[in-house]
């Protein structure tokens, strides 16, 4: 792999005497979707937490495309391409589809979040190639016939496809997903995949991806890392991850059994 556009090193970080993360380390490189998947409990949130500036670890180096942003925040981390989704996720429900995208094109402050509130009408006098890009976004992700809609009336899978296209909006450079599949129905994850692939194969962004839906990981990941207690345990592609033995013992031989 060339440099990579993520490069993490030595990450730990404890809650109480609780090691969340324990000398951590994993890359990404450009245009490539990892899976970083693993048991409850064993750092894979807390690693993009750490990642995308919401923590502040104890030890190691965080690294996007060369630079350290270990520390740094969310905020300073997103301007400079690196966005992420959450597992509940970040939509303003009460404002259409196009509204939600209007506001997400702005760079975060406090006269963004007044005009969300108070000026809603002003949202429609944005420049007519941002409402073209924020169409375009909501068409990517099969939602256009949707974006005068108030967007608490999606369903949980809608709303995951419209905290994506939130994302886009920003063109990043790297994406993270937190759990993307959960809650969806099968149908639905099935053009999660397409979707994501198709990002890639247009744009060149970057995916790290954290889901517990082995199939999911399979399907879309280039390369898998698997943490345990906060340590790396194994990493590759997902077909040789899946034969693991270290693997099937404490994660996917826990699934199955559950």
């Amino acid at each position: 792999m060339t440099t990579p556009i993520i490069d993490i090193k030595g990450l730990s970080i404890a809650f109480g005497g609780l090691k969340a993360l324990d000398d951590a380390a994993f890359q990404v490189g450009k245009g490539e979707i990892v899976g970083l998947i693993g048991p409850n409990g064993s750092g894979k949130t807390t690693a993009l937490n750490c990642l995308s500036g919401y923590l502040k670890p104890s030890a190691g180096e965080i690294k996007f495309k060369g630079e350290a942003i270990t520390g740094l925040s969310p905020d300073v981390i997103a301007n400079r391409g690196l966005m992420r989704t959450f597992q509940v996720t970040k939509i303003a429900r009460r404002m259409t589809l196009i509204e939600n995208m209007l506001v997400g094109s702005e760079e975060p402050s406090n006269e963004t979040l007044t005009s969300s509130i108070f000026g809603r009408s002003g949202l429609r006098n944005k420049l007519p190639q941002q409402i073209e890009r924020a169409r375009e976004l909501l068409a990517s992700v099969k939602l256009s016939h949707l974006e005068n809609e108030y967007a608490g009336v999606l369903s949980g899978g809608q709303q995951r496809l419209l905290a994506i296209a939130l994302v886009l909006v920003r063109s990043p450079d790297v994406i993270l997903l937190d759990e993307p599949a959960a809650g969806v129905h099968p149908t639905l994850v099935g053009e999660f995949v397409g979707m994501i692939n198709g990002i890639r194969k247009d744009t060149g962004t970057s995916f790290l991806i954290i889901e517990h839906n082995m199939q999911f990981i399979a399907d879309v990941c280039d390369n898998v890392v698997v943490l345990d207690a906060g340590k790396n345990l194994a990493s590759g592609p997902p077909d040789l991850i899946h034969k693991d033995p270290r693997v099937l013992e404490v994660y996917l031989g826990k699934s199955q059994d559950a």
